[in-house]
């Protein structure tokens, strides 16, 4: 709990938050809200998470960060050819997201290895690891694809 400059305490917020009054461009403003409703987040939770992903920089290998870019292109292009994004459900128009996934299997083609995938177990210690642990059963992309759903907020 954090007391006000007037003695009065606030429950809601710890010690470790500041409370920041900003402006912002309406425009800005809008597609701020539009997302974050799309994401089922409230506004400063949306700020937050970009604020904080801006901190996370691009992924550590070249390779990645093409493949990062490829994948942006894919939704730059789709977004082009049918006129709205391919993640909007609201639209009633499931073929771009289609198209989407189709151009997605379309780099793995491209960009995964040949030969037949050997299986190991994750580097200890980390949260994958952990999660197997609990759940030998469950596979590993799997695991990974829904902690990346539900951490970016698709769920």
């Amino acid at each position: 709990m954090v007391q006000s400059v007037r003695g009065a305490v606030n429950p809601r917020r710890s010690d470790d938050e500041t409370v920041v009054t900003m402006r912002f461009p309406k425009d800005l403003h809008n597609r701020l809200k539009q997302e974050a409703e799309a994401g089922e987040r409230g506004f400063a939770a949306e700020v937050r998470r970009r604020l904080e992903a801006s901190f996370a920089g691009p992924p550590s290998d070249p390779t990645t960060q093409r493949f990062v870019n490829a994948i942006a292109k894919i939704a730059s292009d789709v977004s082009d050819a049918y006129g709205r994004p391919w993640r909007e459900p609201e639209s009633g128009e499931p073929y771009a997201a289609k198209v989407f996934c189709d151009a997605i299997n379309e780099l793995f083609a491209y960009t995964l290895f040949n030969g037949d995938p050997i299986p190991k177990p994750p580097k200890p210690g980390t949260r994958t690891a952990t999660v197997l642990a609990r759940h030998p059963d469950l596979d590993p992309g799997i695991e990974i694809g829904t902690h990346a759903v539900t951490t970016e907020g698709f769920l």
